[in-house]
């Protein structure tokens, strides 16, 4: 029932920051996303990604200017379950990921591949459209709007980002007070 009524709280809060806020920090192609690009993830989980002791949200003055902040500068992988699932109004997969042993959740979202931002960008260009086919084929089709489906086991890899803190990162169905995201997720495995 918490699930559906985050899920109705992240629609109708949909259009509120889309496209807009620190949109090349969150689809990798600043420059600092570039060398993050080139980092080895580090494995962790949500449970730690959720701790404000571990992954505290950086002061905004940190993020001025649309920059990304020194600890949204790494790669993670996460083993989680996806517990919901949709397509924004921007073509942005989003993805509501659960902690194994426990309720924590965060989301994880995929950029559109055919957005003008990425066109000089070939190599996300490729690894957003695999994850998209990924969820595609391995979960299912996203629905134009978040919706909770059955648990499906995955391994992701991504970038940490601290989304709009007003909105609990955009009304994201995330128990998480950081806002914290993995956004952009570059791979996604389904878990058998």
């Amino acid at each position: 029932m918490k699930l559906l009524a985050i899920i109705l709280v992240f629609n109708a809060c949909l259009a509120c920051a889309q496209g807009s806020y620190r949109w090349d920090v969150k689809i990798g192609v600043d420059t600092a996303g570039q060398r993050v690009f080139k980092m080895k993830a580090k494995a962790t989980t949500i449970s730690i990604l959720a701790s404000k002791d571990k992954n505290p949200r950086p002061d905004d003055k940190e993020k001025q200017k649309g920059l990304r902040a020194s600890s949204e500068k790494r790669k993670v992988t996460v083993t989680a379950y996806v517990i919901g699932l949709g397509e924004e109004p921007d073509g942005d997969y989003h993805l509501i990921l659960k902690a194994l042993r426990s309720k924590i959740t965060l989301v994880g979202e995929i950029p559109n591949p055919i957005q003008p931002k990425l066109s000089g960008f070939p190599s996300y260009k490729n690894l957003y459209s695999t994850a998209r086919d990924n969820v595609d084929n391995g979960i299912q089709k996203p629905a134009k709007t978040i919706k909770e489906i059955e648990p499906v086991k995955v391994i992701v890899t991504g970038y940490v980002f601290f989304d709009i803190f007003e909105q609990g990162g955009h009304g994201n169905g995330s128990a998480l007070e950081n806002a914290l995201e993995i956004h952009p997720i570059v791979k996604i495995k389904v878990v058998k």
